[in-house]
């Protein structure tokens, strides 16, 4: 250490540690002339001497300017030594590196300065430290300071430079290293990454084509990065490597893997399967085709194929939120099972239960092919009578199951696996069923419902042939139906059977009126022991001869005394539970007596005498107020109702509540209480009386708005004076589409097609082009009767899509009104039975998307000069285009395409009349020089707090620089 005191004079030393960044570059000068000289002289221990003296007492010093004059004295040095400083790196290097973590933001960046004039020395000898450089570089490249990031890409693409020019660089030895980083999650770490990969797959002599499976999954993952940047680096390349093999068929790319892509077929599957749905085309394209060529590769598990691991990928998608991903995911379950069936098997008792909750999917895509799924497994008795057993406790367990989607299981099971084994099979589950309640619905859901099809169009046919001269003998018989007793019989059970509005149905029926009315109902109550078929196969002594055998086998091997029996048994059994039920509830013995229909009559009225008899008069002082929030997604709405002592008039006079985050999405569990705060009151259309609607946003039990309350926000900017001042008027056109409640469809289309061209539902009537006018028109009352100021509605260009307008309301009440309007929609669509859906553009096509085009005006545009104002306003909007867009709801550019009387996302454009523009100025406006403007960007599902308070905080308060 002395030696290298002795060195250097006390003055450069004083320098070196300076403040002032030019008295520090003065002093390294001096110390890279003195190495030079040293250097000349071979003196390679003083030199040695003179670099621990620079990194102990300056580069480690826990003086902020000490460090930085080491890092710039160590740079220095390095430059001095020139062509023999390789000998030195492993000495100047290391205190340089560490300085990359110091929490001195300055320092950090005189360490990427150092690096960069010691890595312009040395060049290809830098090579040695080239994996510690870019572990450095790639935690700098996401550094909070500016100015050391943009040192960092300056030192980064001279590194580049080294690299693709030296012929030491270990491709090998990097990879592990890339392989650890291909994960994370900072968007400028992954540009950071995907920059060296292109880079290295550049070089001719680098071979990064051979080890794309190290790399390929994170890759897929930045697919589906929000940052479009990164995206499509991403994309470009993966186009770069796909460019590379296209003309090679798949088993030449997994040879170029080799057996490491067969490991790693699990996470790039768990990687693509996402980007199935991504919003991006571009993207979507690029993960199909390797999905489908990954499903076209036949794998050995031997080969390390790991069929657990792509079962577990394909569970999790099970659960995704879209559509696409959730039913690739089915499809690679069932080539699993078409290939490895033992396999699968074995490890079915992880994948059952996310099989069995893909029934209750709200697409009847993915029900469906889980079915389909469902029995493949099912193909052997075990695992039949297990999915039979589940599903009969799945259906007692959810009964809106069992409503909605009970019919479609079973019914699909049927085709699938055989009716008669799958009745069998409930048959025996519901004989041993404890719960009669339940074993009463399900018998009667599947009575009703049309789910043995196969034997319905069978027997349609036979009924049919009423119709032809072959019957015509048999409905001769039906004139005598004291002497073809069973012939009578047999037909009135057929004819039980049946749907009603089936064809055969009404067939049956009109022959049976013909049968003569005195004895019909004496002769149905009569018995008979003989065999049924010798009076209904009377047709002739040859049909006799012809039939006897056969009939006789068939009536012989049917126990009936005993099904007759056990028939009895089960009647007994539900007749005294539904008796014992009864008698629960009224104590009247005469009851007990009458038929099951009687009871169940007789059980309804007693049960409305009950309700009738209490007296309501003890409730007239109270009311119920239904308080109404918007939940996690940011566009469902939520609500909860409590009792108040009495009539309110001002949300003040309301008391806070609270709800369970945790099942809104809106809270961790472990601190799951949300506070609602009453912010506006309105009359209860569903209630009625003095009941009301409550519209409230959401608070921290510290008084925190929670990050969905945008309402929070939004009362703050129209509060300002100078928005205040302003008097901002909206008027909000909300669009929706009215789905079919079972298959998600519009409401008045043929399931998947589509009911004309686009044209005539724009405003229509008539039962061909106006679908769902009664949820309209009941929704446009209630609305008034709350006091929503909803000022029309009309039909839109799509058909089953409608729309109503709120407005004009001045400032946060535009907000509230809408959410209620929405609301009250919401409870509409469900007593009708109809799905509401605000989706921007639920039909792909030809098909106009749904908006919420806001329509604005302040006092300043609504006063004479006002159009001038306007104009100003508009020239805001369109600087702020891009914030806007980003805040004016979820899939948004699917509507905005430039068709369908829309601006293209990006792009801003206003016009007078223009229904393609972002923004329309009407013709009154124009001519009149004053008035109001309509933005026509906001999504269906745009949050109206948001895009309300947006606009004016854009137009009145915020001032370009």
């Amino acid at each position: 250490m002395a030696d290298g005191l002795s060195l250097i004079p006390a003055s450069v030393l004083r320098n070196l540690a300076d403040k002032l960044y030019e008295k520090r570059k003065n002093a390294a000068l001096e110390i890279e002339g003195i190495v030079k000289q040293l250097a000349l002289a071979g003196e390679h221990e003083k030199i040695s001497a003179v670099i621990n003296l620079l990194t102990v007492d300056f580069a480690c010093s826990p003086q902020a300017n000490q460090r930085k004059g080491g890092l710039i004295g160590l740079a220095a040095a390095t430059v001095g030594l020139a062509a023999e400083a390789a000998q030195h790196l492993e000495q100047i290097v290391p205190p340089v590196l560490n300085s990359f973590t110091d929490h001195d933001g300055r320092v950090r960046y005189y360490a990427c300065e150092a690096l960069y004039n010691i890595a312009k020395v040395v060049r290809g000898d830098f090579i040695f430290f080239f994996n510690k450089i870019f572990d450095a570089l790639c935690k700098l490249s996401a550094d909070a300071d500016p100015n050391v990031q943009s040192a960092a890409h300056l030192l980064d693409r001279l590194i580049k430079d080294i690299v693709t020019e030296s012929d030491q660089f270990s491709i090998e030895e990097f990879i592990p290293l890339l392989r650890e980083r291909m994960n994370v999650l900072n968007p400028y770490v992954r540009q950071f990454l995907v920059g060296w990969i292109t880079v290295l797959d550049s070089v001719p002599d680098i071979d990064m084509l051979g080890f794309l499976p190290d790399f390929l999954d994170g890759l897929f993952n930045m697919l589906s990065d929000s940052s479009h940047e990164i995206r499509q680096q991403a994309d470009s390349a993966l186009s770069e490597f796909l460019q590379e093999i296209k003309n090679s068929p798949i088993n030449e790319f997994v040879k170029l893997g080799g057996e490491q892509l067969v490991p790693y077929y699990a996470d790039i599957l768990g990687a693509i399967l996402p980007c199935i749905s991504d919003k991006e085309e571009k993207i979507r394209v690029v993960a199909r085709e390797t999905n489908e060529e990954l499903r076209a590769i036949r794998a050995d598990p031997a080969d390390g194929f790991n069929i657990d691991a792509i079962l577990s990928i394909a569970r999790r998608e099970l659960t995704s939120e879209w559509e696409a991903t959730r039913i690739e995911a089915l499809h690679w379950i069932s080539a699993l099972l078409a290939r490895y069936r033992s396999e699968v098997i074995s490890y079915l008792n992880h994948t059952f239960d996310s099989l069995l909750n893909a029934l209750s999917d709200s697409s009847n895509e993915v029900v469906l092919l889980a079915l389909e799924v469902h029995a493949c497994i099912a193909e052997d008795n075990k695992n039949f009578w297990r999915l039979v057993g589940l599903l009969v406790r799945n259906f007692q367990n959810d009964r809106v199951l069992l409503e909605r989607r009970g019919a479609l299981i079973v019914r699909r099971l049927c085709v699938l696996l055989d009716a008669e084994r799958v009745y069998r099979q409930f048959s025996l589950n519901l004989e041993q069923e404890e719960d009669l309640d339940f074993a009463s619905v399900m018998v009667q859901s599947l009575r009703e419902e049309d789910i043995n099809a196969k034997f319905l169009v069978q027997l349609d046919k036979l009924i049919r042939l009423l119709e032809t001269p072959i019957f015509a003998y048999l409905r001769l018989q039906l004139l005598e139906p004291g002497k073809y007793t069973w012939l009578l019989k047999t037909l009135y059970g057929l004819l039980m059977m049946l749907p009603q509005q089936s064809a055969a149905f009404k067939i049956l029926r009109t022959r049976l009126k013909t049968v003569p009315s005195y004895s019909c109902i004496e002769q149905l109550k009569g018995t008979s022991s003989e065999n049924p078929y010798s009076q209904i196969l009377q047709f002739s002594e040859d049909n006799r001869n012809r039939y006897a055998a056969n009939v006789a086998n068939v009536y012989n091997a049917i126990d009936f005394p005993s099904r007759l029996q056990q028939f009895e048994q089960m009647q007994h059994k539900h007749r005294m539970h539904s008796k014992s039920k009864l008698q629960s509830r009224n104590s009247t013995p005469s009851i007990a007596s009458q038929s099951i229909e009687e009871e169940q009559l007789f059980a309804d009225m007693a049960l409305l005498t009950d309700l009738i008899k209490l007296n309501l008069s003890d409730y007239t002082e109270k009311i119920i107020a239904e308080y109404i929030w918007v939940g996690g997604s940011g566009v469902d709405l939520r609500s909860k109702a409590r009792t108040l002592s009495g009539p309110v008039t001002d949300p003040s006079q309301l008391p806070k509540w609270n709800y369970d985050g945790s099942s809104t999405g809106q809270a961790p569990g472990e601190d799951s209480e949300v506070i609602l705060y009453p912010q506006a009151i309105f009359k209860d259309p569903f209630r009625k009386g003095n009941n009301i609607l409550v519209m409230c946003d959401c608070y921290t039990p510290q008084g925190e708005p929670i990050p969905t309350n945008k309402r929070h926000n939004a009362a703050k900017i129209f509060s300002n004076p100078a928005v205040a001042a302003e008097e901002a008027w909206f008027g909000i056109e909300q669009e929706y589409t009215l789905l079919q409640k079972d298959v998600k469809w519009p409401i008045g289309w043929p399931i998947g097609g589509y009911p004309g061209p686009q044209g005539p539902y724009y405003c229509s009537a008539g039962a061909d082009k106006a679908f769902g006018r009664d949820v309209v028109d009941a929704h446009y009352k209630a609305c008034l009767y709350a006091g929503i100021d909803i000022s029309g509605i009309n039909g839109e260009v799509m058909p089953g899509q409608w729309e109503f307008q709120v407005g004009p309301c001045v400032g946060i009440s535009a907000g509230d009104q809408l959410w209620v309007a929405r609301y009250v929609l919401e409870r509409i669509t469900e007593m009708a039975g109809v799905v509401l859906s605000l989706d921007p553009k639920p039909i792909q096509g030809d098909w106009n998307g749904a908006g919420a085009h806001t329509n604005y005006s302040t006092k300043s545009m609504r006063s004479d000069g006002g159009y001038g104002v306007i104009k100003e306003a508009i020239e805001k909007l369109g600087r702020r285009h891009k914030e806007h867009i980003a805040a004016y709801g979820e899939g948004n550019e699917r509507r905005l395409t430039g068709r369908h009387e829309t601006a293209d996302i990006d792009t801003f454009v206003w016009g007078v009349a223009n229904r393609g523009a972002s923004i329309r100025v009407g013709r009154d406006t124009e001519k009149s020089g004053k008035g109001y403007f309509e933005d026509r960007r906001p999504a269906s599902n745009m949050d109206p707090y948001v895009v309300t308070s947006m606009i004016a905080e854009t137009t009145i308060l915020w001032k370009p620089t």
